[in-house]
Order: structure tokens, then sequence, then C-alpha cells
């Protein structure tokens, strides 16, 4: 817990970043369905949107489809380069288009719970 406190900039080391909205709903609905999250895990332009902890390990990230990053990351950086480093230290990555949220926020959370669960 210390670490993902300190990576998500809690620790004081001046790197905070406002959640993106559809993060913060997403974390209160998996929450309600037993997962254990924490919102913008990561320093700099290197961050994850919400990450779902896995037993004794922060294993998975949600990384929201928006245009919420720093300006300086590019699309390579996001469709490609992020997922592959997280895939590359275990992680598994599943993305959220805010879109989709916006129309049909249950089957979203729906999609998610399965993924997560069953690391699709």
């Amino acid at each position: 817990d210390a670490v993902v406190r300190g990576l998500s900039g809690q620790a004081g080391d001046g790197d905070v970043r406002a959640p993106h909205p559809v993060a913060e709903r997403l974390a209160e609905a998996l929450t309600e369905r037993g997962f254990e999250v924490a919102l913008g895990v990561g320093r700099g332009d290197f961050f994850v949107d919400l990450a779902v902890r896995e037993g004794e390990r922060w294993a998975s990230a949600v990384l929201i489809d928006a245009p919420h990053q720093s300006a300086s990351v590019g699309p390579m950086a996001h469709y490609h380069a992020r997922p592959a480093v997280l895939g590359a230290f275990g992680w598994h990555v599943v993305s959220v288009l805010p879109l989709e949220w916006c129309t049909d926020s249950q089957t979203v959370v729906d999609r998610l719970e399965r993924q997560l669960r069953r690391k699709e």
C-alpha cells in the first residue's frame, strides 16, 4: 500500500494528478463488486488511471482512453508503449472508452469484472 501511495503522488512528491471522472465512477463500481482499487497510480507521464489489487499485489491496470493525459504523451505511448511496458512487468491491462461508459456504464462494469476475474 505504501508503494501505491508513493506512486500515486500521495507521499508528498508533488505529482498529484486529478483522476478522470470515469475512473472515479469505475473505482466505486469495482469496489462495490469486491475489488480493491487505487486511482492515478504512477509518476509523471507514466501512470494508470486505476490499479486493481490481485491477492498481495497491484497487478491490473485500467486505462481510460481519453485526452486527459499529459500533452507529451502521444498516441504511440498511449496505445502501445504504456500497455507493453505494463505487460512486461506482469500487469494485466484493460481499456475503457469514456463514450462507452456514457452509453452503457453497467455493461462496461460487467465487462471489466469479467476481464479482471478471468484475465481476458
